[in-house]
């Protein structure tokens, strides 16, 4: 069969004709695939007031090769490649796009896209937002080194910072890092979803947000992170009687 449209249903059935007349099969349908690429949209992350990183992954190319690729964003919702975009090569797979020239405290509306002979395929559209301008940075997990100390919950959490880390540190809590706008980076890097209440991984437990929870942001240039909690009425949540440093995912941000 030839001529048949993309993403469509069609019906059909084998017949035989003879002097006698007309024989029919048993009625199939098949749909046929989509000419064009298909593919999903990464994560923003590495969030700046003037940049972020996303990409794609391609899964299938549409039967042609992919000639163009990279995401595409607005800040109305639904972008396309008329909007603004990068070109991130070609071929199927995973990619990494460098979203440059964003402008501070704005919400953008993302998607990966992809090109071939036939068209352009989009991913699933994700937003964000850029912190305003003097916004302390946000740090991906990955790039954290975790002391292994362990501090009691009843430690002065200041004289620990300033022992370790010098007196131009202090305190950052959850109040103050939700303030920043937007925490997706975050947020991905604990596997979590927007909206969700859970704050803290730590040996598979979940420790929500309900109760206050402090961090020590650190950043020096050329020095390792070191982050410490301290808490209150978690109750029966957590049974231990300290924070551990190891086999925690935790957030830093620098002054």
């Amino acid at each position: 069969m030839t001529g048949l449209q993309p993403v469509t249903k069609y019906y059909f059935r084998a017949y035989a004709t003879n002097s006698i007349g007309t024989a029919y099969g048993n009625q199939l349908s098949v749909t046929t695939y989509s000419n064009l690429p298909t593919l999903t949209t990464e994560v923003v992350s590495s969030i700046t007031i003037s940049s972020a990183k996303s990409g794609g992954n391609i899964t299938y190319d549409g039967y042609s090769s992919i000639i163009g690729r990279g995401v595409c964003w607005n800040t109305s919702g639904n972008p396309t490649i008329d909007d603004n975009k990068t070109i991130d090569g070609t071929g199927p797979g995973a990619f990494t796009s460098s979203i440059t020239g964003l402008q501070e405290k704005t919400k953008y509306y993302i998607k990966a896209y992809a090109t071939n002979a036939n068209g352009t395929g989009y991913g699933g559209e994700r937003s964000f937002s850029t912190p305003p301008a003097g916004s302390p940075e946000i740090v991906e997990c990955e790039k954290l080194r975790i002391s292994s100390g362990s501090y009691p919950e009843t430690a002065n959490l200041i004289e620990k910072i300033h022992s370790e880390l010098g007196s131009n540190y202090s305190i950052g809590d959850w109040n103050d890092l939700k303030a920043i706008s937007n925490i997706i980076v975050w947020i991905s890097c604990m596997g979590l979803k927007e909206d969700q209440q859970f704050m803290i991984t730590s040996n598979g437990n979940h420790f929500w947000s309900g109760s206050r929870h402090y961090f020590v942001h650190y950043s020096p240039d050329g020095k390792p992170f070191s982050s410490f909690l301290v808490h209150e009425q978690i109750g029966n949540i957590l049974f231990l009687g300290s924070w551990y440093g190891l086999n925690l995912n935790i957030l830093a941000k620098k002054n």
